[in-house]
């Protein structure tokens, strides 16, 4: 019974329409896009600590 409640409200909520449907669309990609592009940002930073160029170039620049 859930499932069928759910899936109603799915269809006439954001599939029965399709400017609701395309802007579901887009905002589902867009979450997804900044969630994606934040945690491989931050699995980067995270692996390449102290490998970056504004961590090591400090370094580079007392020694001149």
């Amino acid at each position: 019974m859930l499932a069928n409640r759910i899936g109603n409200a799915l269809y006439y909520g954001v599939f029965r329409r399709n400017s609701t449907f395309l802007l579901a669309v887009f905002a589902s990609a867009w979450v997804f896009e900044s969630v994606f592009d934040n945690a491989t940002a931050s699995f980067m930073n995270h692996y390449n600590k102290g490998r970056t160029l504004q961590e090591v170039l400090p370094s580079f620049v007392e020694q001149e």
